[in-house]
């Protein structure tokens, strides 16, 4: 089951308060021998792998039956609420997966990597992947059930991301139906208050069970990265 480690702190008005220093760490993943693992992550047929919450690195680790893709940049409270909600509707313990690559965004350097990764520290697995799109995790982890916020549901099930072609979208989805993956999506309120849910996305019905709402009442919390990152402590010249 997922561990609440308490990593990061967050007041109930959803601006961050403090993340723990991840020195300690990052300082033995940086000097362990397994982490020219991540260095050759992409080549020499290291394609994936996963740093254990005690911070062993595998290339050949279990692969996981609920997973929650993501940049964490930083994790963040409502990360670790929507894994906890998907635990407890399906029983699995989560882990995590951070692509090196990104479909608009140069690819992670091998420090940034280390420096993302040093944040699961005895809080969950997290596997590292070199899969930008759903269709590559997919292949990559078949038969398994991944956990997603709201407006990833909406950019997966929205013909607009596929050259706005509604059959081409049916065909990429439908083809990790055909490798057993199925998607838990949380909801989210925006500024106005109104809360967005799978029942939201009327595409999600063409593609029967494979989408599954996570209840209001276990998820519901409205942190983003791209806020939180807004929001921390900037560093403050001394005059001389």
């Amino acid at each position: 089951m997922l561990l609440d480690v308490g990593k990061l702190a967050v007041e109930d008005s959803g601006k961050l308060r403090g993340l723990e220093n991840y020195s300690t760490l990052f300082g033995r993943l940086r000097r362990d021998r397994g982490m020219d693992l991540i260095e050759r992550l992409g080549s020499d047929k290291v394609e994936h792998l996963v740093i254990q919450p005690d911070g062993a690195i595998q290339v050949d680790g279990r692969k996981p039956g609920l997973l929650l893709p993501g940049s964490f940049n930083p994790l963040h409270e409502g990360h670790r609420r929507l894994a906890w909600a998907a635990s407890e509707l399906t029983g699995r313990s989560p882990a995590f997966e951070l692509s090196q690559l990104n479909v608009d965004k140069p690819p992670l350097e091998p420090a940034e990597l280390r420096r993302r990764a040093a944040q699961f520290e005895w809080f969950a697995p997290l596997w590292l992947t070199r899969a930008p799109l759903f269709a590559d995790k997919g292949r990559l982890f078949p038969d398994t059930i991944f956990v997603v916020g709201f407006d990833t549901a909406l950019r997966l099930l929205d013909p607009r991301y596929y050259g706005g072609s509604e059959e081409f979208m049916v065909q990429q989805v439908g083809g990790l139906a055909a490798l057993g993956c199925r998607f838990l999506v949380g909801g989210r309120s925006d500024q106005l208050g109104r809360f967005w849910e799978l029942r939201d996305l009327p595409a999600a019905s063409r593609f029967g069970e494979m989408f599954r709402p996570i209840p209001r009442t276990l998820f519901d919390c409205p942190l983003s990265s791209t806020v939180l990152r807004s929001v921390r402590p900037r560093a403050i010249k001394s005059t001389p």
